[in-house]
């Protein structure tokens, strides 16, 4: 059977049209897909960048709070230590124990105000090494500058400092922690000349150190070695000192080689100011051993600290002296001119006069030391000010004490 060839060309006019549409639709499917696939990758692009800038944004927060809850942990640590240290008791003998501290608060509490000054103070250095047993700094002969500046001048030539007048190099770890102790009253102008010159001093030296002036309240007889010995005790409350140096307000070095640390042999103490300028830079007398000491916190324990019963001026040094002879320890000095000290000349000051039963005091000592100082210590701490040069303790030493004393020494013949 024959097709008519109209026919055939219409078969082949729908056959082509089929194929048209049948491309056009293939076209239009791949079109929709691409750009559904183009939308779905914008989509999820925008998604992706979203879900990263989100996570930036909390993981800064997840690091911060790591770090917050890491500091607090170790904050707490501290705080437990210094509260563990502020639980000890310097015991001489079984039967005495340091007579238990009163402290007053005044606008800020003193406990909460020691922990927080103890954190600043107890950053961990232990990625330096040692300091250089020599310092590398030290010029020798050096001037003191005898001036009494204002507070506020020498606040601002050490503006560096830390609260409470301490201070460590940032270069390398000090070989020994230093607390100054300084018996303190009425002598304003002599300890402003001491801050002045004795920071540049301490940190020529790459000391890790800080100034501790305890001062004594009320206008009754004054009593250092009862001072000193509160100066080592809140000291240690703070800071986990090893060598602690006692100066007088008035006495400063000439010389930056003698070096303010105390003997790495536990059988020798040291007595720095061997030369006094008002000595003419010679011994005041055998065995003198005033003005400036250096000794470790465990030499202290072993002797009780100072004594408590030397009220007016003297007696209390040369106490101090047959306490290391009785532990069988003993003074190093260094007799040569870097042992020469500035002093300030001045009178007697008022509650402080010569008592002439010092000497009597001092030939008791040997039967008297270990349960005399640090075991029988009756104090209260007013206040402290952990201000930018030093710390300032204001003590009382309370003066029923020093009736009960006057008392006392009748019994033994003065």
């Amino acid at each position: 059977m024959s097709i008519n060839p109209a026919t055939k060309i219409t078969l082949r006019s729908k056959a082509t049209i089929i194929k048209g549409l049948i491309i056009i639709i293939s076209a239009l499917i791949a079109a929709y897909i691409l750009i559904n696939e183009s939308g779905l990758r914008r989509i999820s692009r925008i998604n992706l960048i979203k879900i990263k800038s989100k996570i930036e944004e909390e993981m800064p927060q997840k690091k911060e709070e790591i770090k917050v809850t890491g500091q607090v942990r170790e904050e707490e640590e501290i705080e437990e230590k210094i509260r563990e240290e502020n639980k000890f008791e310097i015991k001489i003998t079984s039967t005495t124990t340091t007579k238990v501290t009163t402290l007053k608060a005044k606008e800020v509490n003193n406990e909460d105000q020691l922990i927080e000054i103890a954190k600043i103070w107890r950053v961990e250095q232990d990625n330096l090494t040692l300091c250089p047993e020599i310092p590398p700094n030290q010029k020798g002969k050096i001037d003191v500058d005898m001036r009494s500046l204002k507070l506020e001048e020498i606040e601002e030539e050490y503006k560096y400092l830390w609260p409470g007048g301490h201070w460590r190099p940032k270069e390398c770890k000090s070989r020994q922690k230093v607390a100054i102790v300084v018996p303190y009253r009425n002598r304003e102008p002599h300890l402003r000349t001491f801050l002045h010159n004795i920071h540049r001093f301490l940190q020529k030296q790459q000391l890790d150190y800080a100034i501790f002036v305890v001062e004594q309240i009320g206008d009754f007889a004054f009593n250092k070695g009862r001072l000193t010995n509160i100066g080592v005790l809140e000291a240690l409350r703070v800071y986990p000192f090893d060598c602690i140096i006692f100066n007088d307000v008035d006495t400063y070095p000439e010389n930056d080689n003698l070096l303010y640390r105390c003997s790495t042999d536990p059988k020798y103490t040291k007595h720095l100011s061997v030369y006094l300028e008002r000595g003419e830079y010679k011994e005041l007398y055998a065995d003198f051993v005033g003005g400036v000491l250096a000794l470790t916190v465990e030499q202290l324990r072993k002797i009780n600290g100072y004594s408590n019963d030397f009220w007016g001026w003297g007696g209390e040094d040369d106490d101090l002296n047959t306490r290391v002879k009785l532990a069988n320890m003993s003074f190093q000095r260094n007799k040569t001119e870097i042992s020469r000290f500035r002093t300030f000349k001045h009178g007697t000051d008022h509650g402080n006069d010569p008592h002439p039963c010092r000497f009597k005091l001092i030939g008791l000592t040997k039967q008297k030391y270990l349960t005399d100082g640090f075991s029988n210590l009756n104090y209260r701490v007013e206040s402290i000010n952990y201000g930018k040069l030093y710390t300032h303790i204001k003590a009382d030493v309370f003066e029923e004490e020093y009736n009960k004393w006057k008392e006392y020494i009748k019994t033994i013949g003065c």
